[in-house]
């Protein structure tokens, strides 16, 4: 499957600018400041119980609830049923956003992936749903199997193609090995999305802490260091900042 970008359709302009989502996830639309731009693919990077999985559930929960945006969730790792448990212990009412056909979980088991088949089914979900928010968890998982970096990095590029011509905003978690000193599985997916959020931990005595970093975002201006970030009942939040200086 071959999915190839159009000059001049990065972005649909507004005025002198991008025109631009809010996640509707407060403490981190504030991180973010002017919001991200529709057409747009974030890369959430970490290490396993990091808190990929929740902050693209929740990506794709307050859009539907929030801003009534439509939004798809490609699983290649948890069963739709191990999601809506995972959202109601969050106090999110995922079954019913469901059924009024705001949000849609499409599971794929890793050991059923064909990679070309699947692009072509994400492309022809994202365009019937016209969703508005596309969620994969993880990127990582669908290409496991291939071998070449390259060819890795052009099946990220054709994921992030489909998320730029539904002018969505794309959120596709990605796995990083424990001590690993890099921002992503392979090391190339990082180079083809419009930024990258890289979720951290460390062990405070017994205690593990969560860090969110926004590590790039093109065209945003976006505050810069390690937020403090905890997962409670209601969500993400944010707590606490270690530098605040912009940056775009």
């Amino acid at each position: 499957m071959t999915i190839r970008r159009e000059p001049g359709t990065d972005r649909k302009i507004e005025g002198d600018g991008p025109v631009r989502s809010k996640l509707g996830i407060q403490t981190l639309d504030k991180v973010l400041g002017e919001g991200i731009p529709w057409g747009s693919s974030v890369l959430i990077s970490g290490v396993a119980g990091s808190g990929k999985t929740i902050l693209c559930l929740e990506f794709i929960y307050r859009g539907a609830v929030e801003f009534g945006e439509k939004g798809v969730f490609f699983s290649f790792e948890e069963t739709p049923d191990r999601l809506v448990t995972a959202a109601h212990g969050m106090g999110w009412d995922l079954s019913e956003q469901i059924k009024k056909g705001n949000i849609e979980i499409i599971f794929v088991p890793q050991t059923e992936i064909l990679v070309e088949r699947d692009l072509l089914m994400m492309k022809e979900k994202i365009e019937k749903m016209e969703a508005k928010r596309v969620a994969i968890d993880s990127v990582s998982v669908f290409v496991h199997k291939i071998q070449s970096p390259q060819a890795v990095r052009e099946k990220i590029f054709q994921i992030a193609t489909l998320v730029q011509m539904a002018q969505a905003v794309g959120f596709f978690a990605t796995d990083i090995h424990y001590g690993e000193n890099q921002i992503s599985r392979f090391g190339v997916e990082e180079t083809v999305v419009d930024g990258v959020v890289l979720l951290t931990s460390t062990e405070n005595g017994y205690t593990r802490e969560r860090f969110l970093e926004i590590y790039k975002l093109r065209n945003t201006a976006h505050a810069s260091g390690r937020f403090k970030m905890v997962i409670e009942r209601g969500g993400v939040k944010i707590k606490s900042l270690e530098k605040t200086k912009k940056k775009r």
